[in-house]
């Protein structure tokens, strides 16, 4: 299986945090089809990302059809089975505020472990139905293409946004800890750059999530599979 995992730990007003998660809970995956992100200012983090998205109804329509589970702090994970053919594996930040969970084999880690509700259970999981899938696990010079704006780019300057993910994990000040430990991680292979600074986000609580060490090494993980390196991890 692979999971959508829509985050909303950036959503800053609590109150709103707490009225969304209550509606979601009560009208279900539905909610996505009237939920206007401009009437909030933008402000719903991954709901957003989904609600502004080119593959809004394609991906709405898949939802309705599938196992969704509402997570502790509001967002959404959502399963479908894997195809045959299709070279699935982990995607951060596909969105802002949407990763995609997915491993080679068929199982797929999903953090936080705890306070998870499931809002649509099935008999079996189906195929996801459209364009959004083919899309984001398309061979890799095709996905950067595609996903420019989302991930990290072949280093060029000192500059690099990956080294400013780097210093913001090293540093303690990242919000969005698995996207800046992944960029950052991008940035430190591609540059021989050790990274055992980023080790430091292991067990870093926020909101009520912890940073686990598992989380670490399958980011990590997908880090090295992105640029390609042969660096050897100590963790």
């Amino acid at each position: 299986m692979w999971c959508i995992d829509i985050d909303t730990h950036k959503m800053t007003d609590e109150k709103l945090a707490k009225e969304l998660k209550t509606m979601i809970k009560t009208l279900g995956v539905d909610l996505l089809s009237v939920l206007s992100t401009e009437r909030y200012n933008n402000g719903l983090d991954g709901y957003s990302s989904l609600l502004k998205s080119e593959y809004k109804e394609e991906l709405i329509g898949n939802f309705k059809n599938t196992f969704v589970e509402i997570t502790k702090s509001g967002g959404m994970h959502v399963l479908f089975k894997k195809r045959d053919g299709v070279n699935y594996s982990q995607k951060p930040s596909v969105l802002p505020s949407i990763d995609i969970k997915a491993h080679d084999n068929n199982y797929v880690k999903i953090f936080p472990s705890d306070g998870r509700e499931v809002l649509k259970a099935v008999k079996n999981l189906p195929y996801y139905n459209g364009k959004f899938e083919e899309e984001i696990f398309k061979p890799k010079e095709n996905f950067t293409t595609y996903f420019s704006g989302s991930i990290v780019k072949p280093k060029s300057t000192g500059n690099h946004e990956g080294r400013e993910a780097y210093e913001r994990v090293a540093t303690g000040t990242s919000y969005n800890r698995n996207d800046d430990l992944f960029k950052g991680a991008c940035w430190a292979f591609e540059n021989d750059i050790d990274i055992d600074d980023l080790s430091s986000v292991i067990g870093t609580v926020k909101g009520r999530d912890v940073f686990t060490r598992e989380e670490f090494e399958l980011t990590i993980e997908s880090a090295k599979r992105k640029v390609g390196t042969r660096y050897s991890i100590s963790y």
